[in-house]
């Protein structure tokens, strides 16, 4: 949870990001809490009524003692967000940590980094953006992939844990964040698999094992990872 949210205990020295943390802890436990019955499988007089239920621990004694979740429970949520991060709120009006780099009708012009008060994790960015990690599965299936994958990282700054930079790496991961959710946005991209994968928004779609066919948003990714900022423009 600490990875997706932050660390809202006193074991964070950092009052500011301590405060964030529990921001985005409340804002996230409240949203499970007010789903509607039929997202949760909880009774409506449940709803709302600040608590996340379905968990729950046996009485008898060690080994015995054991705890089991519901499945589709308030509980069951939490776990699965716990384990995927904001991907597994799916796509129904869900908290996310920052909208910032999903503010997708503009194009991107330069790798920015993240806005001014913007103090996210690399971690907590890319858990809010799982198109990252879709767009790099594509690309390890390529014989080019590691090579395109090199040239992002050029323009965008590295957002993989090898950037030791707590600060860069988030930069980073913000800036190849808003290129992608741009690209997926855009109208003029053929997305004609999206209707056979049945993979929809939030997956850059066109990726062949060669490399990507002309005009969807893959091939507009590749244009990118070889031209930089001015390919976005057109």
């Amino acid at each position: 949870m600490f990875k997706h949210l932050g660390d809202w205990t006193s074991s964070n020295p950092d009052p500011e990001k301590r405060a964030d943390a529990a921001f985005n802890a409340a804002r996230l436990f409240n949203y499970i809490d007010g789903l509607e019955a039929k997202q949760s499988a909880r009774g409506d007089s449940k709803q709302g009524d600040g608590k996340i239920k379905g968990e729950y621990w046996s009485p008898l004694p060690p080994p015995f003692d054991e705890v089991s979740i519901e499945e589709n429970s308030e509980a069951a949520l939490v776990k699965k967000f716990s384990e995927e991060g904001y991907a597994a709120l799916g796509n129904q009006g869900a908290p996310l940590a920052s909208e910032n780099e999903k503010a997708v009708e503009t194009i991107p012009t330069s790798a920015s980094g993240r806005p001014e008060g913007d103090g996210r994790t690399a971690d907590q960015i890319l858990s809010a953006n799982p198109i990252v990690a879709r767009l790099e599965s594509s690309l390890a299936k390529q014989p080019g992939g590691a090579k395109t994958l090199e040239n992002l990282k050029a323009l965008t700054g590295d957002w993989s844990e090898n950037n030791t930079n707590a600060d860069s790496r988030a930069d980073a991961a913000y800036n190849i964040a808003k290129v992608a959710n741009y690209l997926d946005a855009n109208p003029t991209y053929n997305r004609l698999d999206e209707a056979f994968d049945n993979i929809g928004p939030g997956h850059l779609t066109g990726f062949t094992r060669n490399g990507a066919n002309p005009g969807t948003e893959a091939s507009a990714l590749i244009d990118f990872s070889n031209r930089g900022y001015t390919a976005l423009a057109g």
